[in-house]
């Protein structure tokens, strides 16, 4: 098994963890949908988090919760990717749930969320080495 593939493997399991966790406010769909992906492709949701969600590594380091709270924000940085509308649309979509959980959750969760949060920087960043 590659490095890569290892790397992959961490990534998915830290985020299958918190789709578990948060269930009670995104509902079951999202398990199964990731665990669908997985099936074919165990490096997709790692690929995917490098291109979208790298971008925001200072946000989520700094633990800048208008990350999160300033929704106009992200959608204006989403209408500048040169993504196609419909995939523009999902990850606006999957920004707002990903908001929800935010403002669903206690400040001792909130502070776990941005240690998962680093935790899939540090292994994007492996994983591109």
């Amino acid at each position: 098994m590659s490095k890569q593939l290892k790397i992959a493997q961490k990534f998915n399991t830290i985020v299958k963890q918190l789709l578990e966790d948060t269930k009670s406010i995104t509902g079951p769909s999202y398990i199964f949908n990731f665990n669908l992906i997985t099936t074919f492709s165990k490096e997709m949701p790692i690929k995917t988090f490098c291109k979208y969600g790298l971008q925001y590594k200072n946000k989520i380091l700094e633990r800048d919760a208008g990350f999160f709270l300033n929704t106009e924000l992200f959608k204006n940085e989403v209408d500048g990717w040169e993504d196609s509308t419909e995939d523009k649309q999902f990850y606006l979509n999957e920004f707002l749930n990903l908001k929800e959980i935010f403002n669903a959750i206690d400040e001792n969760s909130r502070d776990n969320l941005w240690d998962i949060l680093e935790v899939l920087i540090i292994l994007s960043e492996k994983y591109q080495k």
